[in-house]
């Protein structure tokens, strides 16, 4: 509908904030009119601006690297318990401050001890000792582990912390060297031949006899019942029950080379040889056989190997002789020395005193003028004349090896090892390098 003066104009509103227009607001007849022109204009240079920016901006995202940080997707993931990953701390990446109290220092990754040095060198040995199949393991000169090799001639050592107070004790196996405790509350120490030491619960030192085959040892523990002596057992170096000897009435003198241990009675001296348990076939239940048992002499045992035995008997006017016995067939063959100076002049050594091929034995040597002396000293015997070679004082009457071939002997004396030579009877250093020696066993190498 119209005015007589004209048509009727109509305003439209436009609103800034969202541009859009309502049809349905009029503007006051009284109010002016609405200036719309620069307000579409302050709109449109604020839009035109921005997408020249994003086009830029996408221009050189596409030219130049991707900094853009990326989100990795969440991937659930668990660790179990005793994990290494959840015991390892961060790295950080900043140097902590300087300032205040030191800072503690990370855990090492790794639990595992640093292997001690080894160090491996060449050495000279007396001429007559090359090429002889052997090992000498020693221990001495501050607290070193030698490892002598007189096949190829060459010496390796490294420190090894082991005996903290006492006399050191070393027991030699296939691929070990073991320095049982002085302590029962101390473990023992074991070295493998690759440079690795570990402590094992192998018992004290007054608990282990000695080695037996097979690299196992001779363990000696009371019975529970004190009436029935103890008992003996064969036991691995990390304490692993194998075999046993029970009711022994006496602790054992010695590993017996033959296998078992030595017995010495009032009635003489005894091999004593586990056997292995049986399985009963009715009921299925396991049975332990008694131990073997083989009498070796009613008199002294001189010295001993696994296929003789050097003894002294008398008779019963007191008239004694020194015999050689096979273990193997009971034969017997009484030997003569040139001079018999009475029963207190030998004394039995420990181990395999008997040299390969049975031609001679090493014996303990006593001044017979001078019974109350300390010194000790060792003799050679020869199983056939019954000739006495006195070769001089040692360290340890306990710690003496042969050769293979049966021609050297080799003890400590001096604080060195030393090799005596049958043939040539003569004494020699084995090794310059091998000095301060406590203890020293013997092992073969090669085939």
């Amino acid at each position: 509908m119209s005015s007589p003066d004209g048509p009727e104009p109509i305003e439209i509103e436009l609103l800034p904030s969202d541009g859009v227009a309502s049809p349905n607001r009029e503007s006051s007849p009284d109010s002016p009119p609405a200036d719309v022109g620069p307000e579409p204009r302050g709109m449109l240079v604020p839009v035109v601006v921005g997408i020249i920016a994003l086009g830029v901006g996408w221009m050189l995202g596409r030219s130049g690297p991707d900094t853009s940080p990326s989100v990795a997707p969440v991937v659930a993931s668990t660790i179990a318990v005793g994990d290494p990953v959840a015991t390892i701390d961060p790295v950080p990446t900043t140097a902590p401050a300087t300032t205040g109290a030191p800072q503690p220092a990370s855990p090492a990754a790794t639990t595992e001890p640093a292997r001690p040095p080894m160090i491996e060198t060449d050495v000279d040995v007396p001429a007559a000792l090359l090429g002889q199949p052997i090992e000498i393991v020693a221990y001495g000169n501050g607290r070193q582990l030698f490892h002598l090799d007189l096949g190829a001639v060459t010496l390796r050592s490294q420190r090894v912390t082991a005996q903290p107070f006492g006399r050191a004790r070393l027991l030699v196996g296939p691929t070990w060297a073991l320095f049982p405790s002085n302590d029962a509350d101390l473990s023992s120490t074991i070295v493998w031949d690759d440079g690795r030491a570990a402590a094992v619960e192998a018992g004290t030192s007054d608990q282990i006899l000695g080695v037996a085959d097979g690299g196992a040892l001779w363990w000696v523990v009371p019975a529970p019942d004190l009436r029935a002596g103890v008992i003996v057992q064969r036991r691995t170096v990390q304490g692993e029950f194998d075999e046993v000897i029970a009711g022994v009435p006496v602790a054992p003198s010695g590993v017996d080379p033959a296998g078992g241990v030595l017995l010495e009675l009032a009635d003489g001296w005894f091999g004593v040889e586990p056997q292995r348990a049986v399985t009963d076939p009715e009921s299925g239940a396991a049975r332990v056989v008694a131990p073997a048992v083989a009498s070796i002499t009613s008199g002294r045992l001189l010295a001993i190997s696994a296929g003789l035995a050097l003894v002294e008997e008398c008779d019963d006017r007191l008239v004694c002789a020194r015999i050689v016995v096979d273990r193997a067939t009971g034969e017997r063959r009484a030997i003569e020395p040139d001079e018999y100076t009475g029963p207190v002049r030998y004394a039995l050594v420990g181990g395999s005193s008997v040299a390969p091929g049975g031609r001679s034995a090493v014996v303990e040597v006593l001044d017979p003028d001078d019974r109350a002396s300390t010194q000790r000293s060792l003799g050679v015997v020869d199983l056939v004349t019954g000739a006495v070679d006195d070769i001089g004082p040692t360290q340890d009457v306990d710690q003496v090896a042969w050769t293979p071939d049966g021609r050297f002997l080799l003890f400590i004396a001096g604080g060195r090892v030393v090799a005596y030579d049958i043939e040539a009877m003569l004494v020699s250093v084995v090794a310059d390098e091998l000095v301060a020696i406590d203890a020293f066993g013997v092992r073969a190498t090669g085939e």
